[in-house]
């Protein structure tokens, strides 16, 4: 006997096996085709918590920082408590915090890789 697949669980299906692309993609680390694929889920499914939070790393990791910031603001405000979004928007506060310890070389040549070869003082023995 066959049962009859309803809008409903199509839906919840192409959600699944794009919730499963969508890791797929995050765990070889193409975060572009990640966060494209969440996006189509959130189109579907706009209070899925897993996959906003998938959104938020993929653009994280993207260097997206504000719009990974404002997904991870979403799960945290329907779920306060949410330890992969705490941890997310943690991350992205260290990340905007981190400064250069020093500033770039100006242009120019690099004395690094002057010609000149230096030679040892001679001893006095």
């Amino acid at each position: 006997m066959r049962i009859p697949v309803t809008p409903t669980s199509d839906t919840g299906l192409r959600v699944r096996a794009l919730a499963d692309q969508a890791v797929a993609a995050a765990l070889e680390s193409d975060w572009t085709r990640a966060s494209d694929l969440n996006a189509k889920i959130l189109e579907t499914a706009p209070d899925d918590i897993e996959a906003r939070n998938r959104m938020g790393r993929a653009l994280l990791e993207q260097g997206k920082l504000e719009e990974a910031k404002a997904s991870f603001a979403e799960v945290l405000k329907a779920e306060p408590y949410n330890s992969i979004a705490i941890r997310g928007s943690q991350r992205i506060g260290s990340c905007s915090s981190i400064t250069p310890s020093r500033p770039s070389p100006p242009p120019g040549p690099n004395p690094a890789s002057s010609s000149r070869t230096w030679a040892r003082p001679a001893s006095s023995a």
